[in-house]
């Protein structure tokens, strides 16, 4: 009955969301701290994603969510495997560019696997390439993109007025909506459901 009242797609959500969250569970005490990391990440994403998509006609907040949760999974084995090789695990900056180079092709194939759909698959696969584009209006690929700068989580210098995202959500660069006193709030609030 619940299944019915709320909608597949809602209920599927919910449960990936919180199936993400039973995913970073850690082995070790180092690999612990990697996930803590990336856990806490995914969830600030998917926090201002989701405030983002309330903002944008034709995204859906909870499917812009589910993207933020989701967008760095490639990340997870990744990790999982390091753990295995001390000098990779123990040398931050070598592992982070196997990250960085790995977690988009990793991550679409579990997604693939999973059977997740062509929006999901592009926010994995595209996340962190800052000069995608495509010919469409406002996906969720554009919210995750802006989120993960909005939100402080892109370590090098990009020029956001250079970055595709920002034109297709019909964004100002030179504002960010993360600082707004409203958004803040509406931020905390899913992150705090998500950390529950």
């Amino acid at each position: 009955m619940a299944v019915t009242r709320l909608g597949i797609r809602m209920v599927r959500d919910l449960v990936v969301s919180l199936a993400m969250k039973q995913i970073y569970q850690a082995t070790s005490d180092v690999l612990d701290e990697h996930f803590r990391r990336s856990w806490n990440t995914s969830v600030e994403v998917a926090a201002i994603c989701r405030m983002l998509a309330t903002t944008i006609p034709g995204i859906n907040p909870e499917q812009a969510l589910l993207a933020g949760l989701v967008h760095n999974i490639g990340t997870l084995p990744i990790l999982v495997k390091a753990e295995d090789d001390d000098d990779l695990f123990n040398d931050s900056a070598a592992l982070g560019e196997v990250i960085d180079a790995l977690q988009g092709p990793v991550g679409e194939l579990i997604l693939k696997t999973w059977n997740f759909g062509d929006a999901m698959t592009e926010v994995v696969t595209h996340s962190h390439d800052f000069s995608y584009n495509h010919e469409d209006s406002a996906r969720l690929i554009d919210i995750v993109q802006v989120a993960l700068l909005q939100g402080g989580h892109i370590e090098s210098d990009i020029d956001w007025s250079a970055v595709p995202a920002f034109s297709k959500l019909g964004m100002d660069t030179e504002v960010n909506v993360v600082e707004i006193e409203e958004n803040q709030e509406i931020i905390e609030n899913t992150k705090q459901s998500l950390l529950v």
